[in-house]
């Protein structure tokens, strides 16, 4: 027993190690290719993309449900050139984290572009608290990361299961100072800094379940959507203003835009309220369908407990 015993503790560390190992070259890797050059750099991530695509079939089976579900006009081919597309520009956007963790602070002014700050002055200038509204976008990590640098921000992340890259995940948005927090601390901390007129970056499109949630139509197709927004906004003075980030899968560049102020919001009405959030998600991505995280389930909750479509 005690020999048994012995080898036990002396083999789980290293198999642990072992385990977290590809995580390591993951971030070797990525570190590696952000200091290549543009050019390099978009063709790495599009191959790291269409690798994804060939090799995760249950993510391309999701994203063709969930496309089909919100857009089921579009011609199949179509929706097949739209998810080969998100695959490489999503590709790009992984690798670009590590652009984001180590390069100088001249090589990002060069390839992100954010408009709008009038927009926010505007805001708080005159007293208000500011949460920057957006949805899953391959830019959404870099865009909230990239604003701490101009302005207290806040945000709430999922933990990631591999240790490894929660931690570097953690690092990297916090680079620039932005204050993070974790799903299981509630919305709590998120109301304390805006009370502070610390802004909150605000994701505000996954499906938690019923809980908290109410159905309400996004693409016509009825999806539980967290009805937070409205409340966080009354309970703080909040203006809400829609973020929107778009990478250039040519280019590299991403343009970030903070639009002006939403006006007559909060309503009284939860429902109301979650419509308009999900109507300014559906302006955002048709504008540029490719860019949404179509790979994650969002229509998993059903309403009166019905069978998840994937």
């Amino acid at each position: 027993m005690a020999t048994a015993m012995y080898f036990t503790s002396r083999l789980k560390p290293s198999t642990q190690r072992l385990k977290l190992l590809p995580a390591w070259l993951a971030i070797g890797a990525l570190a590696l290719m952000a200091q290549l050059p543009d050019k390099l750099r978009l063709v790495f991530g599009a191959q790291v993309g269409r690798l994804f695509y060939l090799v995760n079939a249950k993510r391309r089976r999701i994203a063709h449900i969930n496309l089909e579900l919100c857009f089921p006009h579009w011609p199949l081919e179509k929706r097949r050139q739209v998810i080969r597309e998100h695959f490489k520009i999503y590709g790009q956007a992984i690798v670009d984290l590590g652009m984001v963790s180590l390069s100088s602070e001249e090589r990002l002014n060069a390839v992100i572009n954010i408009e709008g700050f009038e927009n926010y002055r505007r805001v708080s200038n005159a007293g208000h608290a500011v949460i920057f509204l957006t949805p899953h976008l391959v830019g959404v990590d870099i865009a909230g990361t990239l604003l701490s640098r101009h302005l207290p921000v806040c945000t709430m992340m999922r933990d990631h299961k591999n240790p490894v890259l929660n931690n570097r995940l953690k690092a990297n948005r916090k680079r620039f100072g932005l204050k993070l927090y974790t799903r299981s601390q509630g919305l709590l901390p998120l109301v304390q800094n805006l009370k502070k007129k610390v802004s909150c970056y605000y994701i505000a499109d996954e499906d938690f379940g019923v809980n908290n949630s109410i159905f309400v139509s996004f693409f016509g197709v009825p999806v539980a959507t967290l009805n937070t927004l409205g409340r966080m906004a009354r309970l703080t003075n909040a203006k809400v203003l829609p973020v929107r980030s778009y990478l250039d899968s040519k280019t590299g560049r991403y343009d970030i835009t903070i639009e002006a102020p939403l006006e007559n919001f909060p309503t009284d009405d939860s429902y109301t309220n979650a419509r308009r959030m999900n109507a300014i998600f559906e302006k955002m991505i048709s504008a540029a369908p490719e860019q949404y995280l179509w790979t994650l389930r969002w229509f998993k909750s059903r309403p009166d407990n019905g069978t998840p479509p994937y």
